[in-house]
């Protein structure tokens, strides 16, 4: 099986030596998505609901630019910076799965836990995979 990688134009570069997707067949593995504009920025600094909107909106156009929406997402992992944001994470994510997973069919999600990200003013970071048909 061959694996094709892209950087997606509707994204902000990538940040280091890593494609945004690797396409197999008909998965994608997308590379972990932040709250960063199209600056570098960060976005909602110390904000995590507006980081949590600003990362899903961004996954969704990763989603889009390779012809899928959030219904063809089969795992994600979600990396927390935070342990006392646990229950904000939950609260603003049954809001934003309101509008994404209408049909209230949800992928499986593992929340993880760390000790930070990359830039120490991100917050949340989310990894998906996705399968076409």
């Amino acid at each position: 099986m061959t694996v094709t990688y892209r950087n997606l134009s509707a994204l902000p570069p990538p940040i280091g030596l890593y494609s945004h997707v690797a396409r197999a067949g008909n998965l994608a593995f997308f590379a972990g998505m932040a709250a960063i504009d199209a600056d570098g920025r960060i976005i909602g600094k110390d904000d995590l609901e507006a980081q949590m909107r600003a990362m899903y909106t961004e996954m969704g156009d990763a989603l889009q630019a390779e012809g899928f929406t959030y219904s063809n997402v089969v795992q994600m992992t979600t990396y927390l910076v935070r342990e006392q944001d646990i229950a904000e994470f939950y609260r603003v994510r049954e809001l934003v799965y309101q509008e994404l997973y209408p049909d209230g069919k949800f992928p499986p999600n593992a929340l993880l836990i760390v000790s930070r990200l990359v830039d120490p003013d991100l917050l949340i970071e989310l990894q998906i995979t996705a399968a076409g048909d």
